[in-house]
């Protein structure tokens, strides 16, 4: 995913749509927005280290 697609992805969800709705949105697993999602919240990057 690129950086553009997990900024969206984070602006969804606090947008209180669901993990499962962001994640068929994209055609992606729940599990991999839940990873963005809490990268982004502890670290402030949509990416690993």
């Amino acid at each position: 995913l690129s950086e553009a697609d997990c900024a969206r992805i984070v602006t969804l969800l606090e947008e209180n749509n669901s993990q499962r709705y962001v994640a068929n949105r994209f055609g992606i697993s729940q599990s991999v927005v839940s990873q963005i999602y809490s990268r982004f919240r502890e670290t402030g990057s949509y990416y690993k280290r």
